[in-house]
């Protein structure tokens, strides 16, 4: 297996719930025996509604949003390549 250096995707989850308190996003990305496995990455609160989460090798991911308090209503993700 060889390692190789890629650029990182930045995602922006937008119109979260200023009140909803503790939201936490959860990536989901393919393992390599084809399966769902959990992917880390980090997270950073950047406003009251506004979400980000950094340093992600590009790919196909599910993400959900895992809230402690109020639900989440309609929320937006915006990938960034950087």
């Amino acid at each position: 297996m060889a390692l190789v250096a890629v650029p990182a995707l930045h995602l922006q989850i937008a119109n979260l719930d200023e009140n909803a308190g503790n939201v936490q996003p959860m990536l989901r990305g393919k393992g390599l025996d084809g399966g769902d496995v959990f992917v880390y990455a980090e997270t950073n609160r950047i406003s009251p509604d506004k979400m980000e989460i950094t340093g992600i090798a590009p790919g196909n991911y599910k993400v959900s949003l895992q809230t402690f308090g109020r639900r989440v209503e309609d929320p937006k993700v915006f990938a960034n390549k950087r």
